[in-house]
């Protein structure tokens, strides 16, 4: 499984534990539920406002959603370095807060 589908299982489990339909969570989170749909069936990568948003929509803190998660190890090393730092310039300074905590939560804060 891959992190996109291990993400998605973990909105659909947090939703479920709340209680929540894949309409209640899109309401609260101010998404459409075929948004939802698409990201709790590993389909679609959220981008970082709505990670944001589901967390506050699930009583989560963005920790939570990323706790656990498998890590994918690659021998091309370099060339995702490479594409992490042309990504990471292209956010504003809230975004790449949101992605400092994101990174932290996949790396159990370590370092």
């Amino acid at each position: 499984m891959g992190l996109k589908e291990a993400f998605g299982n973990r909105i659909k489990s947090l939703r479920r534990q709340r209680g929540l339909t894949q309409d209640a969570l899109a309401y609260r989170a101010e998404r459409a539920v075929d948004t939802i749909s698409l990201i709790e069936r590993g389909v679609n990568w959220p981008n970082a406002e709505t990670v944001e948003k589901l967390a506050e929509a699930l009583g989560a803190t963005i920790n939570e959603l990323f706790d656990d998660l498998p890590v994918a190890s690659t021998n091309e090393g370099e060339d995702q370095l490479a594409v992490g730092r042309r990504l990471l310039k292209q956010l504003d300074d809230k975004e790449l807060a949101l992605a400092l905590v994101m990174l932290k939560a996949l790396t159990k804060g370590e370092r």
